[in-house]
């Protein structure tokens, strides 16, 4: 069990280390029972809600050019990381103006271009 834990350990970090559609594979592996085991379903769904976070400041460097806003506490009161997915994160905030919770999605940033290398290098290779 140990073994096939590591092994399971070790496909997600590849799926996630090789790019964003490669995370979006092992995603939908990982809710077919039918295909790989319990240990490696497991382990790949935490690719659904718990990819490696871009850096705060990366992430709030977009928010303020999505808003095209100088400092992000000019909108938001409270701002912290929710979960971190194959193509973005989520943030949770409280507005200033008016204290509504909100969700902010990011996407992660270069995200097209990523995403469509991926998928040219399947087209080619795979």
């Amino acid at each position: 069990v140990a073994l096939k834990s590591k092994n399971a350990i070790l496909l997600r970090e590849a799926l996630t280390n090789l790019g964003p559609a490669f995370v979006k594979a092992g995603q939908q592996l990982s809710i077919r029972p039918d295909l790989v085991s319990p240990v490696v379903l497991k382990e790949l769904q935490k690719l659904c809600d718990a990819v490696r976070p871009v850096p705060d400041a990366v992430a709030m460097q977009v928010i303020r050019e999505e808003l095209r806003i100088q400092n992000v506490e000019e909108v938001f009161e409270e701002l912290s990381l929710v979960a971190s997915a194959s193509l973005g994160q989520v943030y949770k905030g409280k507005l200033r103006n008016n204290q509504h919770d909100v969700a902010i999605k990011v996407q992660r940033p270069n995200m097209r271009r990523a995403f469509s290398l991926d998928l040219f290098l399947l087209r080619k290779f795979g």
